[in-house]
């Protein structure tokens, strides 16, 4: 038999909804002001000064350039060189270049001078800036007519970055000799891994991060120096910035036997420890690195080193010693923000330690070391590639 809903029990479920959506429209709304948590004080205050700007200011402005500079002064207060928060045009490129492929031209720009322009520092194979001709050491100072001398490097990127399929007019300073070339933007593929076998059976593998892809193109590289004969191995690190964990410990359980091959540590203190299996690859080998191997790179040195699976050469590191999360924000932008510290297996913190000291120190001249970052650098004229061959042959 079926029950009726009488006027005063609708009357009650009706105001039972309307309560329930306001708690949570309120929460929601808490969540997104900061109303209710210990922060909302703050929140007021940064609101105010955006109430006085739209009064008072006399000029024109943007709210949300406005914002997005203050949310990266404050991550820059935290004295965190590994924090930081990017703008969502920023997260997007980040994002790309985490995953070792975007969208632009096919080359690596060094944006710690740009009062000449931007200064190519590697062209990849088979991309658009390779078929018009760029090289690396080559001085990109006008896109599209506009001149970019000078520009501020958080916009470097983004300057020959473009959506798929647009042409960019380039002018080109080569020594001193200013061209004009076009180049159509593409999705560029980019290999974290080079490889080859040199002299005396040494299986010689850069590794340029350890982004995404890494293990894969590391032990894909790794293997084919063993079927080209490789009985030994130097692995380079240099200028290598760092990249993904997982990368990394899937590559020390690659090489190493059974051992713990990463330990991080929580704010409270507890320990999360990676451990590798029994599998493993014993070759003899050197480690090459410098001042610019950072995070994953040096820890991947520091392990190596730890285990004595392999000499090291180059010259001091700086001393990483904490791991980032990423975090997505509500406006398309992301925090990139300190979480956990890490350890070697031997409990040795890098940042306390203040990085790692090579087994043998080779500092190579200022000239060398910009052939270095610029891939110019002959085998012949490495001193560091020198030493770890030497090594190899005197089995060290």
């Amino acid at each position: 038999m079926k029950r009726k809903i009488t006027l005063k029990t609708l009357i009650v479920l009706v105001l039972l909804a309307s309560a329930l959506i306001c708690t949570c429209v309120i929460i929601v709304m808490s969540r997104m002001t900061g109303l209710g948590t210990k922060n909302f004080g703050q929140v007021r205050r940064f609101s105010q000064l955006l109430e006085e700007i739209d009064d008072l200011y006399i000029g024109d402005y943007d709210v949300s350039e406005i914002t997005d500079a203050a949310l990266k002064a404050a991550v820059d207060a935290l004295d965190d060189n590994w924090s930081y928060y990017m703008t969502a045009d920023e997260y997007k490129s980040y994002i790309d270049s985490s995953n070792n492929e975007y969208v632009g031209i096919g080359v690596i720009i060094d944006t710690s001078d740009t009062s000449q322009g931007l200064k190519i520092k590697k062209v990849f194979d088979e991309s658009p800036a390779q078929e018009a001709g760029l090289q690396p050491g080559d001085i990109i100072t006008a896109v599209d007519g506009e001149s970019i001398i000078g520009i501020a490097a958080s916009e470097a990127s983004g300057i020959i970055a473009r959506e798929e399929g647009t042409q960019i007019q380039l002018t080109v300073l080569s020594g001193e000799t200013e061209r004009q070339t076009t180049a159509v933007c593409s999705r560029v593929y980019t290999k974290p891994v080079s490889f080859e076998l040199l002299e005396n059976n040494i299986g010689l593998i850069t590794i340029e991060n350890f982004d995404s892809g890494a293990c894969d193109c590391f032990t894909d590289a790794y293997e084919q120096l063993l079927e080209q004969g490789a009985e030994q191995f130097i692995f380079d690190v240099r200028n290598n910035g760092g990249g993904y964990v997982n990368q990394l410990k899937k590559i020390l359980d690659y090489l190493l036997p059974e051992c713990e091959v990463f330990v991080s540590i929580n704010d409270s203190g507890e320990e999360k420890v990676y451990s590798s299996d029994a599998e493993c690859m014993d070759y003899p080998a050197v480690v090459l690195f410098n001042s610019n191997s950072y995070s994953a790179a040096e820890y991947f040195a520091a392990v190596l080193d730890e285990y004595d699976y392999a000499v090291t050469v180059g010259t001091h590191t700086t001393g990483k010693g904490r791991s980032q999360v990423t975090v997505d924000m509500l406006d398309g932008g992301a925090l990139h923000i300190s979480s956990n510290e890490y350890v070697t297996p031997g409990r040795v913190s890098l940042y306390d330690s203040g990085g790692i000291a090579p087994d043998y120190e080779v500092d190579l001249s200022d000239e060398d070391e910009l052939k270095l970052y610029y891939d110019e650098l002959g085998h012949s004229d490495d001193e560091q590639l020198l030493k770890a061959i030497e090594l190899l042959k005197e089995g060290k």
